[in-house]
């Protein structure tokens, strides 16, 4: 007759001195009370609340990490390389949390959102798509925010990104393609920035 195994200790360690009261993260978690008022309910809002939980435990803490180190080098007389290499990593963290786990909070919510990861030709067809698979075809559907949204082409990685700005106030180098319509007496806009000549 074989010994039953072992039985295992398992240790419990802190894992994280980021809490969610870090104004860092505790912008994410309140996703989860705009997710409960929501019309996704049972087991994929479950979802949805544990890939929003899991960028504000795992993905933005670990960006925020790297971001404490380049606070805590201020004053400090260090090479150009390793000074660099904090905002390297700061910046790879960052894009981790918003290509893969703020991508896979959005596919759990039934949104393919890949398309915004992908060269000129298939970020269009993939606008395309997403626009009319998901209902979204005004800016007032984007967010429970005012002011416009707008997918655009980071001039320094190629990388679009979704800004929060009016197009107006924007001070970036891009170009602003805004188009207004009218909804029952409410303007509204989006605006997709190209990268200026």
């Amino acid at each position: 007759m074989t010994e039953p195994p072992a039985k295992q200790q398992f240790q419990v360690k802190k894992f994280s001195d980021v809490g969610a009261s870090e104004e860092f993260v505790a912008s994410v978690l309140e996703l989860i009370d705009i997710l409960n008022a929501t019309m996704i309910f049972g087991e994929q809002r479950a979802e949805v609340s544990g890939s929003i939980g899991t960028i504000a435990a795992e993905a933005l803490p670990a960006a925020f990490l790297e971001l404490r180190k380049i606070r805590s080098s201020g004053g400090q007389d260090l090479p150009i390389l390793n000074h660099l290499q904090m905002y390297e990593d700061f910046y790879g963290k960052l894009w981790k949390a918003y290509k893969e786990y703020m991508q896979r909070a959005a596919k759990a919510m039934g949104f393919d959102t890949g398309f915004l990861f992908q060269k000129d030709r298939s970020f269009e067809d993939g606008l395309k798509s997403f626009r009319q698979n998901s209902g979204i075809q005004r800016r007032s559907h984007f967010g429970v925010s005012h002011g416009s949204h707008s997918l655009s082409r980071s001039s320094c990685a190629g990388r679009r990104s979704i800004c929060r700005i009016p197009a107006a106030s924007c001070r970036c180098r891009h170009r602003h393609v805004t188009r207004l319509t009218t909804d029952g007496g409410i303007s509204s806009s989006e605006a997709f920035s190209q990268e200026s000549d």
